[in-house]
C-alpha cells in the first residue's frame, strides 16, 4: 500500500527508473505451483517444478532490496500450501517493503 511515508521513497524510485536506472519497483515471485485443488481445466499438477529454499528465497529479497525494490507479491499455485509463508512475510516486511499476497480465485 502506498502511503505518504513511502512517497519520497516511491520519487526516488521512479526518478532512477526514468533517468536510465532501471529499477524493479514490484516483484512477484510465484513460491510454489502446488495446489490443494484438481480442477480438469487446469494444467498446474502437470508442472515439473521446483521450489527455492526459505534461504534462497531470503538471499533473492535481499538483492532485490538493494536496488530499491519496494513490493514484494508471493504468488503461485496456492501460496498458503507454503509451511515458511508467514516467515517469508515476516523477512519482507523486516527488509522495509510492501507485501502482497496473491491467493488463487475460484
Amino acid at each position: 500500500m502506498i502511503t505518504l511515508k513511502n512517497i519520497p521513497k516511491l520519487s526516488i524510485s521512479i526518478l532512477k527508473a526514468i533517468l536510465g536506472n532501471k529499477i524493479p519497483l514490484k516483484v512477484t515471485q510465484y513460491i510454489t505451483f502446488n495446489c490443494n485443488f484438481n480442477c480438469a481445466y487446469c494444467g498446474r499438477k502437470n508442472i515439473k517444478s521446483f521450489e527455492l529454499t526459505t534461504d534462497e528465497m531470503k538471499k533473492y529479497i535481499d538483492e532485490f532490496k538493494k536496488i530499491g525494490t519496494m513490493f514484494w507479491s508471493f504468488n503461485g499455485g496456492e501460496c498458503l500450501l507454503r509451511n515458511d509463508l508467514g516467515v517469508l512475510r515476516d523477512y519482507v516486511k523486516q527488509k522495509g517493503m510492501n507485501v502482497i499476497l496473491t491467493l488463487m480465485e475460484y
